[in-house]
């Protein structure tokens, strides 16, 4: 005999669900007469339909309408937990997405940083011909390419305990930085936008190829 665990059935439903065998007592379930209500119109088409297309419908309408009745409400919780399920994950991307905000700043505010905090440092993540380009670079910047951050990383050991303001070209790659250097306990930031947002602003920056 299987058992089924609490769970709401309409109490039409007991009778004939203990005459089956599938549950072992009424006390095992308890009616949600409200969601029953809503189905009773389903149920009585059920019934209708039966009777129209077979003469001997009465004989197994009740075992119908008992796994019609069992069908639904396993139904109703799966959609449930399916609900939830998507809830969460909903909920975990924002936590993400919130946390990436706090690890960026823009191109004006790093400016003011390093204008106010001139122990702030800043660290170019790009490639070494795209430091020496006609982009140029910021004034001081430390360039170590995000192909090599994880390898020269002791190269930053120095500024462990002060703030460093990460670039690239356009925030990408500098993203990853961020990544990298709070995972070995580094405080970082994200320069958002990267140079590109940096000249299109008129920000100083320092040529390596003057002619």
């Amino acid at each position: 005999m299987r058992h089924y665990p609490a769970q709401s059935v309409p109490s039409s439903c007991l009778t004939q669900m203990l005459a089956f065998g599938i549950i072992q007592a009424p006390g095992a379930l308890t009616p949600s007469l409200q969601f029953w209500q809503r189905l009773r119109p389903t149920l009585s088409l059920f019934e209708k339909v039966g009777a129209i297309v077979h003469p001997r419908y009465p004989q197994f309408a009740g075992t119908g309408k008992m796994y019609l009745c069992v069908g639904v409400e396993m139904t109703r919780k799966i959609l449930s937990v399916l609900f939830f399920s998507v809830g969460l994950v909903l909920v975990t991307v924002m936590l993400v997405n919130l946390t990436k905000r706090r690890e960026a700043i823009s191109v004006e505010k790093a400016f003011e940083l390093i204008r106010a905090d001139t122990t702030a440092v800043v660290l170019d993540v790009r490639t070494e011909d795209e430091y020496r380009s006609e982009t140029g670079h910021l004034a001081g910047a430390k360039l170590i390419p995000i192909q090599q951050l994880e390898a020269r990383i002791h190269e930053l050991d120095v500024w462990k305990q002060k703030r460093i303001i990460a670039y690239c070209r356009t925030g990408n790659r500098s993203e990853r930085a961020v990544s990298i250097l709070r995972g070995k306990g580094f405080s970082v930031v994200n320069m958002e936008g990267g140079i590109m947002r940096w000249r299109q602003l008129g920000l100083p920056v320092v040529m390596e190829n003057k002619p």
